[in-house]
């Protein structure tokens, strides 16, 4: 579900981190890049424009983390997650949807146990699994949305993609 790249930027780490700020606080042409960044570590997504009721939004997320090697060059390593949602959302779903079919008061019998812990990781396996169909269906959409970000980065930050 995640995806590893490693970017590489002429400016220092803390231009780097600085720019990152002003970038994602202030006014800026990438109207669909939202983020955040705390110390040296950030997350952007991208959204596409709601179209009937909120449904068939599609969103790509980024984590990532901007360091300094040894030789005085500065790396972005990245984590994009391949899905719909955002990995928060899916690990709330989980753990939602483990909470109430495991533990419950009127849960005495500790023989169902297994039963309910089973059919809780088969609906968090469906639920992956509805999130995974939905982004390959629109690939092409996302893989936009992923040059999105790729842009934001390299305008943004002198940024290159290089092999992880």
């Amino acid at each position: 579900m995640f995806r590893k790249t490693v970017w590489e930027s002429s400016l220092p780490q803390r231009q780097c981190l600085e720019a990152l700020q002003r970038a994602l606080e202030g006014p800026h042409d990438w109207e669909d890049v939202r983020g955040a960044a705390y110390g040296n570590r950030f997350r952007l997504k991208v959204l596409t424009r709601p179209r009937f009721w909120r449904r068939g939004r599609l969103q790509y997320t980024l984590y990532g983390a901007i360091t300094e090697d040894g030789n005085g060059r500065t790396r972005i390593t990245a984590r994009r997650f391949r899905g719909c949602t955002d990995p928060v959302t899916f690990l709330l779903l989980y753990s939602l949807i483990l909470l109430m079919l495991c533990i419950r008061p009127e849960l005495q019998n500790l023989r169902e146990l297994p039963f309910r812990v089973g059919l809780a990781l088969l609906c968090c396996v469906l639920a992956a699994g509805a999130d995974a169909a939905g982004y390959l269906f629109r690939m092409e959409e996302s893989d936009r949305l992923r040059t999105a970000l790729d842009n934001f980065l390299r305008d943004v930050l002198s940024a290159r993609e290089t092999d992880p």
